[in-house]
């Protein structure tokens, strides 16, 4: 009997693009999963996850990706490691189907769930730095987090910056500089970070510049109370927010996103369309329900 099921991208490969995958195979429904470095999405950087259900000690986040990976294998689930680097909605013969176009190939689907997830602020002042001084300065925690005996600056007073914190902290210097006085991170992740002497937080921060240092790589000027001071560090860790990954989306899908949403063509699930409501759990749920709207409309796409 010919498979009438629809073709299904998904774009991103955290938790809710690899939930929407595994239920859709649930389905019998094949999906191509797109992810440009590695599957697990921020639970890469998570020091701890103590909020996903079943876990009740916690678990590294770096572990619960192990276990999203395997469970994905177990499925086998299509996972192609390449960038999408433009989504458009086309007319290919009496059919309209999105093309993604990624830096080796072009893919054609009738269905796409955007689960791509947020990328980081980045500021001016450091995106202006030359390449030999960009390379030692991060905005995610997972490529330096086996360093040792390192001195980290951590710009940044939300969670992530003191969940990065207390991930690079018993084995670095971890020095955390907060652009306000308001600390917006749970208080637990603070409560820990003040018990740590190896973290040092200091607030109404602001960076003015980094260049070379003479004892470490790098030389960090920043003003509080009206004075400059300086800070060598190893490396510097960017944490001042985040907002969602859409670079891929041409004009022409913007201008007709809601009637594609109306129409089950297309689904956002997860961090991407979630504000600051990021969590596993929530993200999971997200793509679970995706799969299953999918499911419910397969006889309607055309």
């Amino acid at each position: 009997m010919k498979n009438t099921n629809p073709v299904v991208t998904i774009i991103g490969g955290g938790p809710a693009g690899i939930a929407a995958a595994i239920q859709l195979k649930r389905y019998n429904i094949d999906a191509i999963l797109f992810e440009g470095e590695e599957l697990g999405g921020l639970l890469k950087n998570a020091y701890i996850v103590e909020n996903y259900p079943g876990f009740p000690g916690g678990i590294p986040g770096g572990e619960l990706v192990k276990r999203f990976k395997t469970h994905l294998e177990t499925y086998r689930v299509n996972v192609k490691y390449e960038w999408v680097k433009q989504l458009e909605f086309v007319q290919t013969g009496k059919k309209e189907k999105f093309r993604l176009t990624t830096c080796t190939s072009t893919y054609y689907a009738d269905v796409v769930v955007a689960a791509s997830g947020t990328g980081p602020k980045k500021p001016a002042l450091l995106e202006a730095l030359s390449p030999a001084f960009r390379k030692n300065i991060f905005y995610e925690v997972y490529p330096v987090k086996h360093v040792k005996g390192k001195r980290v600056v951590i710009i940044g007073g939300g969670d992530a910056a003191f969940d990065y914190a207390l991930h690079l902290s018993g084995r670095n210097e971890i020095v955390i500089l907060n652009r306000k006085s308001r600390i917006k991170a749970l208080p637990l992740l603070v409560d820990r970070a003040k018990k740590n002497e190896g973290i040092q937080y200091f607030d109404n921060c602001r960076v003015l510049n980094i260049e070379s240092g003479n004892e470490k790589r790098l030389l960090v000027t920043y003003v509080k109370e009206k004075s400059d001071k300086k800070i060598e560090s190893d490396y510097v860790l960017c944490a001042i927010g985040r907002e969602p990954q859409v670079d891929f989306f041409t004009e022409s899908i913007m201008e007709i996103k809601e009637e594609l949403l109306n129409r089950g063509r297309i689904y956002f699930a997860g961090d991407v369309k979630n504000g600051n409501y990021r969590q596993a759990a929530i993200a999971v749920g997200n793509g679970m329900e995706s799969a299953m709207k999918i499911y419910k409309r397969v006889g309607e796409i055309k």
